[in-house]
């Protein structure tokens, strides 16, 4: 006899209509960068990694000021995520386009999940 658990999950309705994909560029010596991305994930967003030891070269091609670097780089709808900037900021951040600037900056690294 076989016995099935299902569980439900609910995710936010933007989920659904989803969000463009998120590629992070990280070092791979990272321990810190998983939490980030599977944070970013169980908000809905579809997420790209690779690896890289040479993340400077990266962030000076995709032009990320020295000042703002973090532990990895992340491409999202024509923006540039620094450091663990929280789901919630992302979304407001391509729900709303500014232009003023490119790169949205949370320049620290933390062991821990994003709020």
């Amino acid at each position: 006899m076989f016995f099935f658990r299902a569980t439900a999950v609910l995710l936010p309705s933007k989920t659904w209509a989803g969000w463009p994909l998120v590629t992070v560029h990280k070092d791979p010596t990272c321990g810190c960068c998983g939490g980030w991305i599977a944070h970013l994930e169980l908000n809905g967003f579809q997420t790209k990694t690779i690896e890289t030891s040479t993340i400077n070269r990266v962030r000076a091609r995709l032009g990320v000021p020295f000042e703002l670097a973090a532990c990895h780089t992340a491409e999202v709808g024509g923006y540039l995520i620094e450091g663990h900037v929280p789901a919630k900021a992302i979304q407001r951040l391509l729900s709303e386009r500014p232009k003023a600037q490119r790169t949205l900056p949370f320049p620290v690294c933390r062991a821990v999940r994003p709020a």
